[in-house]
């Protein structure tokens, strides 16, 4: 069983922008193929009740800013586009600090996707979500 979502893009250089809710907090996230992990800013981390001291290391990602070192938390729950995904791993950093000021609070990675199949349409704008299942 497949799910499908449609997405929109305002130009050519857009976003693909997903829901993602955090607990009861909802963000938007951008979808990006290119990102092995997922990351969020750390202030909607606070927002959603996490603490600095729930960090569980300090790692060095790259950034289109350069390398610069962020938090590793585990997350209780993260839900986007039909999956659940509980106990993941995510970094986070500040962004505005980092010059990194967007409306997106942070990209959805590969990570999420770990068994499951998902087709980016860009021809009918949407996203194609399936569970892989074990042979």
């Amino acid at each position: 069983m497949s799910n499908s979502f449609s997405f929109e893009l305002e130009d050519e250089d857009s976003l693909i922008s997903v829901d993602c809710y955090l607990g009861k907090y909802k963000y938007d996230l951008a979808l990006d193929t290119g990102a092995s992990s997922t990351v969020i800013d750390v202030n909607a981390l606070f927002a959603a009740g996490y603490r600095i001291e729930d960090a569980i290391r300090i790692v060095e990602i790259e950034t289109a800013g350069g390398v610069i070192e962020a938090y590793v938390f585990q997350i209780i729950e993260l839900k986007a586009l039909g999956i659940t995904r509980r106990h993941i791993e995510v970094s986070a950093y500040d962004f505005v600090s980092n010059n990194a000021i967007s409306e997106i609070q942070g990209v959805l990675g590969l990570d999420f996707f770990k068994g499951y199949k998902f087709c980016i349409d860009m021809t009918d704008f949407e996203i194609t979500v399936q569970r892989k299942v074990k042979r």
